[in-house]
């Protein structure tokens, strides 16, 4: 495949348009106060998370404290996966 020119952007091949395209992407990891709240975010996940499992084996949904831990939505998708015979 050639590379796009530059003058239009927008080439053609075998049939497809092929059209230069970019996106902006905004990336927080360099503000202090942003990874702080990102690892927050995680702990809690992880707490909930066991909280589930918990759960679903018969325990409580509550701390050390014995506050009750929020449990996350749990949502299932299905799909359908093909696979080459042999």
């Amino acid at each position: 495949i050639k590379l796009l020119n530059a003058e239009n952007a927008s080439d053609e091949y075998k049939g497809f348009k092929i059209t230069l395209q970019s996106r902006e992407t905004l990336n927080f990891k360099s503000i202090p106060q942003w990874n702080v709240l990102e690892n927050a975010k995680k702990e809690f996940e992880q707490k909930s998370k066991l909280a589930l499992q918990l759960v679903k084996k018969g325990g409580l949904n509550v701390d050390e404290n014995g506050e009750e831990i929020p449990l996350p939505e749990v949502k299932v998708s299905s799909f359908i996966k093909m696979e080459k015979l042999k």
